[in-house]
């Protein structure tokens, strides 16, 4: 329910357990609430994935390689990475928009028990930043959250001071491994849907 102007005096704003900005008027706390509608991203549709792209250490003089492939309902994403000529990880990006009040991503993926990174950017340049955010990738099919605070600046593989990340800015989403993991791997994901933020009045 929107509030009135009239009680707007005194606001307290507060999600993921810290108060984030006060101004006038009654409490208010900002709570993550389920997702609702259709996935953001639904691998099942093949147009999806080919809006992704992958991007290896090759760029660098390395070797590794990987492929994005849909099956059974699901991207598939794999390859062998290989730490010869000082290379050493293999990626995947593509297009996104989040809305204003995504609080969460929730990511439905399964994988080989090996690291990998969830990336987000706010640009398409490689000059920038990159938000990283680290997860095992679990043998059985489960959805993984990821907050905004879960993601740390990267350039180059090296963590970085830069802006804290809004989800609203982020252009492209990708996948990552390196972390010197050498050999193949493999990781699907189903789909990717949101957590938004609900109004509940406090005292």
């Amino acid at each position: 329910m929107p509030l009135r102007p009239a009680v707007c005096h005194r606001l307290k704003v507060q999600y993921s357990g810290a108060v984030h900005a006060v101004a006038l008027g009654a409490s208010l706390t900002l709570m993550p609430f389920a997702h609702a509608g259709p996935p953001l991203l639904d691998f099942a549709r093949s147009e999806v994935v080919q809006t992704f792209r992958v991007i290896n250490d090759v760029v660098m003089g390395g070797v590794s390689t990987s492929r994005l492939s849909s099956t059974d309902g699901a991207m598939v994403f794999e390859g062998e990475v290989s730490l010869e000529n000082n290379g050493g990880f293999a990626s995947f990006r593509g297009p996104v928009r989040f809305p204003a009040e995504s609080a969460a991503l929730l990511v439905m993926v399964r994988g080989d028990d090996q690291r990998y990174k969830l990336t987000l950017k706010v640009d398409d340049s490689t000059s920038t930043p990159q938000y990283q955010a680290a997860f095992v990738a679990p043998r059985d099919w489960q959805t993984l959250r990821f907050e905004a605070a879960d993601f740390a600046a990267s350039f180059r593989g090296r963590a970085i001071s830069a802006p804290i990340l809004r989800f609203v800015d982020v252009q492209y989403i990708g996948l990552l491994v390196s972390d010197k993991q050498s050999g193949p791997f493999k990781i699907e994901l189903k789909d990717i849907t949101l957590a938004g933020y609900a109004a509940v009045r406090g005292q």
